[in-house]
C-alpha cells in the first residue's frame, strides 16, 4: 500500500466512485490518475486559464501523494 492521510481519503471518496478500491493498491499510481482525471472534469475555471477551489485542493492533495511515496 502506498501513504495516503485519513483526511485525503475522506476529500476523495466524495468525488471518486472506486476510491476504496484505489486505496489497496500496491502503488500510487492509480489513485494519481484517477485524480487527474477529476481536475480535468471539474477543477478548472470556465475558461480554462487557471485552476478553481476544487482543482487546487485535488492538486494540492495529488501531489501530496506523488511525492510522500517516492522511494
Amino acid at each position: 500500500m502506498f501513504k495516503i492521510s485519513e483526511e485525503d481519503k475522506a476529500f476523495l471518496r466524495q468525488h471518486i466512485k472506486n476510491a476504496d478500491k484505489l486505496f489497496k493498491c500496491d502503488t500510487a499510481g492509480p489513485i494519481l490518475d484517477a485524480i487527474d482525471d477529476i481536475i480535468m472534469y471539474k477543477g478548472f475555471e470556465d475558461n480554462f486559464d487557471a485552476l478553481n477551489k476544487f482543482g487546487l485542493k485535488a492538486q494540492y492533495i495529488r501531489d501530496t501523494i506523488y511525492y510522500d511515496n517516492q522511494s
